[in-house]
């Protein structure tokens, strides 16, 4: 595992082993909790709501023999939280049920991506920290369709731009896109928009709340969630719930796509010294087998340590970072200059093309495409 100040701690590393436990449903070493203190069980508590994983290390805790457990009123509001967990990802999958059956009534072809649809990659989908639902429209005729649709049914409706928009079904935020992978780099476009039609036909289908519901190719959706965790390394970071998806997907999808495809793709896509490294992530940090991955990973270690770091510090999308703590304001960020400029040097060497692209094509989308 990369060696730094806060993997170290005896709270991060039980952490990480609760977390591992529970994503590969594997029984959880008692050894890593023995004498933990409630400071300890403290800290541990919060990098599982930093991370956006409580739902997940609560499952895997409650595993632990009684006398290793945390003190009672700790453990009920854990459970609390998981509880508020499964309740919402239920009304979300109700929501799913919903905007797809509008879809289908109205002869709208609709591909759910990432958040449900990667859920069902997990042993147990609820226990997944859910966020929005996004529904990606193969044609520009469908993303059209579907917008005139639900600026009817859905509320605050909004056109964030040409390529997107998003509004809510009760509580829940629902987002369009008509592109798939969405990426910084305006020269690989055309690449993007071919493997994108070639991929269309290969579509699946899931099952969420009692429908079949369609996702991405199997390689696609690979690509989509890997480049999508890119997108937000490129801007202020990710959480241990971003590389959990990564890896479940891997490994569930092993023998189900052309390695070789893929490989190519990030080539392509000139991501393949970043797959390295972020496949060096999956494997030392959640354990992932090497033979579930499309190439074999690399450690980058300035890299790869800087990057674990602001993870770990920062939680989800940094919103925690103790430097810059988002989270106590919420509609805006807290040093945006210096953290993006921080961003490109840590990121250049490893996607060069992609955080060179990132502030032209931020601009443009917001102020050139609406």
């Amino acid at each position: 595992m990369p060696n730094t100040s806060i993997t170290n701690q005896k709270p991060t590393q039980s952490f990480l082993k609760a977390l591992q436990a529970s994503i590969w449903s594997h029984p959880l070493d008692p050894t890593f909790f023995e004498e933990l203190s409630p400071g300890q069980w403290q800290q541990l508590v919060k990098l599982s709501l930093t991370q956006t994983v409580e739902g997940l290390i609560c499952q895997s805790i409650q595993n632990l023999p009684g006398e290793l457990l945390p003190n009672k009123e700790l453990l009920l509001k854990w459970i609390v939280r998981q509880q508020r967990v499964i309740s919402y990802n239920e009304r979300v999958s109700q929501t799913i049920s919903f905007t797809n059956s509008l879809f289908r009534e109205n002869g709208i072809n609709a591909v759910l991506l990432k958040g449900m649809a990667v859920a069902q990659y997990y042993p147990v989908p609820l226990l997944r920290t859910g966020g929005d639902i996004d529904w990606y429209f193969p044609t520009i005729s469908d993303f059209q369709m579907a917008n005139k649709l639900m600026a009817i049914h859905g509320e605050d409706y909004r056109i964030q731009s040409r390529i997107d928009t998003d509004y809510r079904i009760g509580k829940v935020p629902v987002e369009h896109h008509s592109r798939l992978i969405n990426m910084y780099n305006p020269f690989v476009q055309k690449f993007i928009r071919m493997f994108e039609m070639e991929e269309k036909s290969f579509a699946r289908t899931t099952f969420i709340a009692g429908q079949n519901v369609r996702t991405p190719s199997t390689i696609a959706e690979i690509l989509l969630i890997n480049t999508h965790i890119l997108h937000h390394q490129i801007g202020y970071g990710i959480g241990l719930r971003h590389l959990c998806d990564a890896a479940l997907i891997y490994k569930n999808s092993h023998g189900r796509y052309d390695k070789e495809q893929l490989k190519y793709a990030y080539k392509k896509l000139g991501l393949l010294r970043w797959a390295e490294a972020h496949h060096y992530m999956l494997t030392e940090i959640l354990d992932l087998d090497k033979e579930f991955l499309p190439f074999a990973p690399r450690r980058h270690s300035k890299w790869n340590d800087q990057t674990l770091d602001l993870m770990l510090k920062g939680g989800n999308f940094s919103f925690y970072d103790p430097g810059n703590p988002d989270i106590e304001t919420p509609f805006s960020r807290i040093n945006r200059p210096q953290r993006l400029t921080n961003s490109f040097f840590r990121n250049y060497r490893i996607a060069p093309m992609e955080a060179i692209c990132f502030p032209f094509t931020q601009f443009y989308r917001k102020y050139l495409t609406l």
